[in-house]
């Protein structure tokens, strides 16, 4: 199996303070701190005006928007060519190009987010001010009425996607709800991120950026991804009432996702928000208008399966092996030197992975145990496998087994038996492979060790027609994997004599 790495753009916004007080102007600063509640947390903790730029200054400079992880592709040979297996990924995401987003998508985001977006500098004063009067008739700082711009909200996205990268669950959780905490700190940070943000990119970068990395819930990281999931298409084509719903669902994912319908009336709610800013802003006329308001997401959803992942391996019953090869994977040099650094590039993505696998061979060998030993037998709890491997390389050519491949078998509990929600007819056990990568603990060898017992008594001299007294009787000690055990077993004969 060999891995190839396909390169994505990597960039690294930067910006300064010095670019900052040019660009707003000392009085213009001290007014922003005021609305953001900066002067009574100052006052607080005794600190005078002219220490906030030291405050200021002493936030972050730069950030780095690296790789977004990307789609893995896994290939397997047929008629002796290579040929796509599956696509994996460690998030559902597809970025897309500027050109290749829908209109609608783009004017719901600029005008259900950030009206002024072609128009500031990353950072929006009438908005901040009007966040600022929102705060105080609310008493608080929150993130729908705090002024934050697409460019603050991609910085924030940034954050959130390099916690998520982070190699323990605990880092990822303290990263992460550092990256989303409400607070003034951080809202600072976002701003001066979003300036340098704002002064190294053209703005078509920065809402391409935002829309291709932005979460739209039930797992799904993008507008191509999101589109396809929840209306089966592409995010070139939607239409007004199914981009704002797109868009409707990012200051709240969990609750304002299309995955179920008990989400839709709150989705709706932001939806038409949005719909009625879009009329407004002259991005949709009075028919269109008309027709999206009167729509119901039932009307336009067509909630879609990920076509990607194992479970949708090319090929009959290929789903076991393409799950094998991904465990192999990670363990594979090529990935880096170090078990972390393999585990954050699989996440990063991007790669081709050339397995050995004989698509060919493999459908046939499945449609052989489905006949034999099919996974509908009720009278015993019946697994079976069929494997070829290549004698003189060791390379699997063919790896199936009676039951469907069901990751989810275990309910999507973390340690809940892989078997606990499955029908008969499933598993989320391959029965070919090693615990480690997704197998069971083992199962009784019965009687595949007569071969090895035979090899190792012709191998001492022995010959085939020489009696073996098989009288059954206790054995003090014997080697078990090389060691002496001293427990006495008396062994039986299958038959009774």
């Amino acid at each position: 199996m060999s891995a190839q790495k396909t390169s994505a753009r990597r960039t690294k916004p930067v910006s300064a303070v010095g670019a900052f007080v040019g660009f707003v102007g000392f009085s213009a600063l001290a007014g922003l701190l005021v609305t953001i509640g900066v002067t009574p947390a100052i006052a607080v903790a005794g600190v005078t005006t002219t220490s906030t730029i030291g405050v200021f200054e002493s936030l972050p400079e730069y950030i780095e928007l690296g790789d977004l992880p990307q789609r893995n592709e896994v290939l397997a040979y047929s008629g002796g060519k290579p040929t796509h297996l599956a696509t994996v990924y460690d998030q559902n995401r597809q970025e897309l190009k500027y050109d290749q987003i829908s209109e609608n998508l783009k004017n719901a985001a600029i005008d259900g987010e950030d009206k002024r977006f072609w128009h500031h500098g990353g950072v929006d004063m009438t908005s901040l001010v009007r966040a600022g009067v929102g705060t105080v008739a609310g008493g608080g700082l929150g993130d729908s009425g705090g002024g934050s711009t697409l460019t603050m909200q991609l910085v924030r996205n940034i954050k959130m996607q390099q916690a998520l990268e982070l190699p323990t669950q605990e880092q990822r959780i303290k990263a992460y709800n550092e990256a989303t905490k409400v607070s003034v700190s951080r809202k600072l940070e976002e701003m001066k991120l979003a300036i340098g943000l704002a002064k190294k990119y053209p703005k078509k970068d920065i809402l391409t950026g935002y829309l291709n990395i932005a979460y739209f819930g039930d797992q799904t990281y993008g507008v191509q991804a999101a589109a396809q999931h929840y209306f089966g298409k592409s995010a070139t084509d939607l239409t007004a009432a199914e981009a704002a719903s797109i868009l409707a669902i990012v200051q709240s994912p969990n609750t304002r996702n299309l995955s179920d319908p008990k989400y839709y009336e709150a989705n709706v709610a932001r939806r038409d928000v949005i719909l009625k800013s879009m009329y407004a802003q002259k991005h949709i006329n009075t028919k269109d208008f008309k027709e999206a308001i009167a729509s119901k997401p039932a009307d336009y959803v067509h909630l879609t399966d990920p076509t990607q992942g194992c479970k949708a391996a090319a090929g009959n019953g290929s789903q076991f092996f393409c799950d094998y090869a991904v465990q192999v994977v990670k363990e594979m040099s090529q990935l880096g030197s170090t078990q972390k650094a393999r585990d954050a590039a699989w996440r990063n993505g991007g790669y081709t992975i050339q397995t050995t696998l004989n698509l060919d061979l493999n459908n046939a060998q499945k449609d052989l145990i489905n006949a034999y030993a099919p996974n509908t037998e009720a009278r015993l709890a019946l697994g079976g496998v069929l494997n070829s491997v290549e004698a003189d390389t060791g390379r699997v050519l063919t790896m199936v087994q009676n039951k469907n491949y069901n990751q989810l078998a275990g309910c999507g509990t973390e340690g809940a038996d892989p078997n606990a929600c499955a029908p008969a007819t499933d598993t989320g056990i391959n029965y070919s492979v090693d615990e480690r990568y997704g197998g069971g603990e083992g199962f009784q060898t019965g009687s595949t060790f007569k071969p090895f017992t035979l090899l190792n008594w012709l191998q001492n001299g022995h010959g085939l027609g020489e009696i073996v007294n098989g009288t059954p009787r206790p054995f003090p000690s014997f080697n078990q994997c090389g060691s002496p055990v001293g427990v006495t077993y008396t062994p039986k004969n299958d038959a009774p004599r």
